[in-house]
């Protein structure tokens, strides 16, 4: 099966999620203390697959938010795609 097609597609969404990534920074700048806009970053840098950053992210949410179900969920999310499933565990609340 030839899914050459599919390139462009993936490449313009790949784009277009940097741009949204680098809007959001750029609004986290003013408004640090934006929980939401900093766990939408967190799962944009899921989605790109850069755990190291996400799992930053998600940490520092928690570390303001202890009892956020999702940040504890998302962080177990990105702890389970690097096989570290002794570290996702601990993030079951």
């Amino acid at each position: 099966m030839n899914n050459h097609h599919l390139v462009p597609s993936v490449s313009r969404w790949l784009l277009s999620m940097g741009s949204l990534l680098s809007e959001l920074q750029d609004c986290l700048a003013i408004e640090p203390a934006d929980l939401n806009a900093r766990m939408l970053e967190g799962n944009l840098f899921a989605e790109r697959r850069d755990t190291e950053h996400a799992a930053a992210v998600f940490r520092d949410v928690l570390r303001r938010k202890p009892k956020s179900a999702e940040a504890h969920n998302n962080l177990g999310l990105v702890w389970l795609d690097e096989g570290k499933i002794d570290l996702a565990r601990l993030e079951k609340l």
